[in-house]
């Protein structure tokens, strides 16, 4: 009985998040501030999400700067969310 609930929250959250990694992808800022950009981090969070989304097969919820590239949150096939760390280079 949990299990579908955790998916049906997951999943609204995810569809919150979205427009949020579209905007940073165009430039925009959110959150820390901190520029985006292929200069600062060798890749983009876009490409990191796409990395990311082949190696679990599941779906990004969330893409953060960390030190040396990116922590990716992914909501996997089986209902778990996990973090994928991605090398900026």
């Amino acid at each position: 009985m949990k299990l579908p609930f955790l998916i049906t929250v997951a999943t609204l959250l995810a569809m919150c998040t979205q427009p949020a990694l579209a905007d940073r992808d165009k430039g925009g800022k959110r959150g820390g501030g901190k520029p985006n950009s292929k200069q600062a981090q060798g890749i983009s969070s876009a490409q990191a999400a796409q990395i990311a989304r082949k190696k679990t097969g599941g779906r990004v919820l969330a893409v953060k700067p960390a030190s040396k590239g990116y922590r990716v949150k992914v909501l996997t096939p089986g209902g778990e969310v996990r973090y994928v760390k991605v090398p900026g280079r």
